[in-house]
């Protein structure tokens, strides 16, 4: 079925550059507010089908999408919040909104790494998270990939944050990994410990964004369910994964 572009009316320019545009749009039968990108490049319309066929409480899920004129255009779920970026630069972070946080990440990832085949999202970093009301929402899937071969077109990543695999043209669930590594050190660099508590992932940081892969974490999984156990031996951090379960291992 071919997009019907028309019953989207044009609200507002949320951000311009060379290689896209992303605007506020409103559908005109529905009333509803949307998100449309405009990428001057054709991405891969069969991740966007992968996420469409499966929405996420933790995704801008996909509405529609297209390629025409050498563009890509895309419609996501409007969300109306702030980037976590934006929100570690005015304040710290509450033990709580930490864990929180990356509980919901790893939920997020986790259904990405989860579907067949996984979709690596290879871009994972504070500006492409939004936090609405402490829901979060990973956004941006346009260096991402469908992971049925570890090279890559591109060498692609943001720097700080891309493993160091990405700059040799090689990704998979390992790289995203990696950044949340990253992410996780820099939220407890940002988080108001107390007791000095602030270096009770630091085994999880370190092993999540080893250089050599084989000596990171092989799944998301076990990265997860170390955090959740570190969590529960520390007085401040337990309660709030007391009722969270153990993650079964995830297949690579």
């Amino acid at each position: 079925m071919q997009m019907r572009l028309e019953v989207y009316d044009d609200v507002a320019m949320l951000f311009h550059s060379d290689e896209k545009d992303i605007l506020l749009v409103q559908h005109m039968i529905e009333n509803l507010f949307f998100v449309k990108k405009v990428v001057r490049a054709k991405l891969d319309l069969s991740l966007y089908q992968l996420l469409q066929s499966h929405p996420y409480e933790h995704l801008a899920n996909v509405i529609d999408f297209s390629y025409s004129h050498e563009k890509t255009i895309l419609i996501e779920e409007f969300v109306n919040g702030c980037t976590l970026e934006y929100k570690l630069s005015q304040r710290r972070l509450s033990v709580e909104e930490c864990i929180r946080i990356m509980l919901q990440l790893f939920a997020v990832v986790g259904h990405l790494h989860a579907q067949t085949p996984p979709i690596i999202h290879r871009d994972i970093k504070p500006d492409n998270i939004l936090i609405d009301k402490g829901h979060v929402v990973l956004i941006d899937f346009e260096i991402a990939k469908l992971m049925t071969t570890r090279k890559d077109v591109l060498r692609t990543g943001s720097v700080g944050y891309a493993a160091p695999e990405q700059y040799y043209g090689l990704s998979d669930q390992q790289s995203d990994i990696y950044s949340i590594g990253i992410l996780l050190k820099e939220l407890c660099a940002h988080t108001a410990w107390r007791n000095n508590e602030a270096d009770i992932f630091l085994t999880i940081i370190r092993k999540s964004t080893a250089k050599r892969q084989e000596e990171r974490y092989l799944t998301l999984s076990q990265m997860q369910n170390d955090f959740i156990i570190t969590c529960r031996s520390c007085s401040s951090t337990a309660k709030y994964a007391e009722s969270i379960p153990m993650h079964k291992e995830q297949k690579v």
